[in-house]
């Protein structure tokens, strides 16, 4: 949990950080290794009062030959979630869910089907950005997913 402390900036100083099969680095710069968690679902950040948050779980990668984790990273707003999983990308709004496929998400500053939310794709990330409802133009926070080819 993020603690906001006067003498310190009130912004974090790094990203946090879920990558490989058990490395995360959180906000204060920490890094942990969470061992042989193939099930377990780690909560990397919400944002206080509101639905928003962002949490990531290790799935078996599909496609693959090679016995490796995948991250599942589930991103939660005031109105519906994004789901990344390798290529696979859906948005859930009230229990419908919708698949995005590669070269199909909305035109760049266009929404999805998520009125605050941006989906694209830059270089071999998926980003998604949420924006804050009360201001349009500015972003709450931005998740990037390196797409698995």
């Amino acid at each position: 949990m993020w603690v906001e402390d006067s003498r310190i900036e009130k912004l974090p100083e790094y990203e946090c950080a879920a990558f490989g099969q058990d490395n995360y680095r959180t906000f204060d710069g920490k890094w942990i290794a969470f061992r042989g968690s193939v099930s377990c679902q780690y909560e990397l950040m919400f944002i206080k009062n509101t639905r928003n948050k962002v949490t990531v779980s290790n799935e078996l990668c599909k496609d693959s030959f090679e016995l490796l984790m995948c991250k599942k990273v589930v991103i939660e707003t005031d109105e519906g979630k994004v789901e990344l999983s390798q290529k696979d990308i859906k948005v859930i709004v009230n229990d419908v869910s919708r698949d995005y496929f590669p070269g199909d998400y909305p035109e760049p500053c266009g929404y999805s089907t998520l009125k605050n939310v941006e989906i694209f794709s830059k270089g071999l990330f998926v980003v998604v950005r949420v924006f804050n409802p009360y201001n349009p133009f500015q972003p709450l926070y931005e998740v990037s997913q390196l797409v698995m080819v």
